[in-house]
This record gives structure tokens, sequence and C-alpha cells, in this order.
């Protein structure tokens, strides 16, 4: 009797999908919101390494309004806590801007001082990055 209940449960469990059955898609990436990606980029070292596309472009000006392109690599990397930087000092600021579901800029200006730069993020298969710097302090 075990034998043939043994066996029916395997013959059920082998059958085949019926045609008229619809597949439901499998979603193998992850729509991350910008403002819960930035609170980790910023608390998480080893998070934030992984999510930058090095080697990172920096682009800035020389003192003849010349532009320059210098490109960061992991190991010239130095972690950032952008949430953190703004608690420390009040003349720090931070603003964050998303121009569409796959660009946001957050924006690192400094008061009194001419601070001003702008990190870029895209999104690639759902997940943020940051793809540039620009820095156009004075």
């Amino acid at each position: 009797m075990l034998k043939i209940l043994i066996i029916a449960i395997v013959s059920l469990g082998c059958g085949s999908t019926p045609q008229n059955q619809p597949k439901v898609p499998v979603q193998n990436t992850i729509n991350e919101d910008f403002n819960s990606f930035i609170v980790k980029f910023s608390s998480d070292r080893a998070f934030q390494i992984g999510r930058i596309s090095f080697p990172l472009p920096l682009y800035t000006e020389n003192e003849q309004g010349k532009s320059i392109v210098k490109k960061i690599l992991q190991k010239e990397w130095k972690y950032t806590d952008f949430i953190g930087i703004e608690k420390k000092n009040k003349k720090n600021v931070i603003e964050i801007e998303i121009a569409s579901n796959s660009n946001a800029k957050l924006i690192y200006s400094m008061e009194d001082n001419g601070v001003y730069v702008i990190h870029h993020f895209i999104k690639k298969a759902g997940k943020w990055y940051l793809n540039k710097i620009s820095d156009e302090s004075d």
C-alpha cells in the first residue's frame, strides 16, 4: 500500500504543466528607491565600493578654465558618509535631485567657501551606481 501511495505522489509531481496556464515571468532585478539607496551608500563602506563604476571620472577645471578629467581608481577612493558630513558641520549642505527614474544627483556644497561637487548616479538593471563626479567649486 505504501509503495502505491509513493508512486502516485511521484507520478502527480512529475506531470507537465498545462499549456493554457500562463507563465509568470520571474523578475531578477531589484528596482531600488534612490533615497533608500543613498542611505545605505552613505553608511556601508563595502556597499559603496560595490556601487561605484570604476575608474570613476572626476571632471574639474584648471585655473585657465580648461576642462580636466581625472580617473579615480578603486584603490584611490576614500569612503564618504554623505549623511554624516552634513551633520558634522552646519555649513555642509547635501541636496538630492532626482531627474528621472534612472538619473539622480547628490550635490555637496559648503556655505561661504565655494565648494560645489555633484555626484552623478545612474540606474542600471534596477540598481543605482555612482558613475561620475563634477567638481564645480570656485
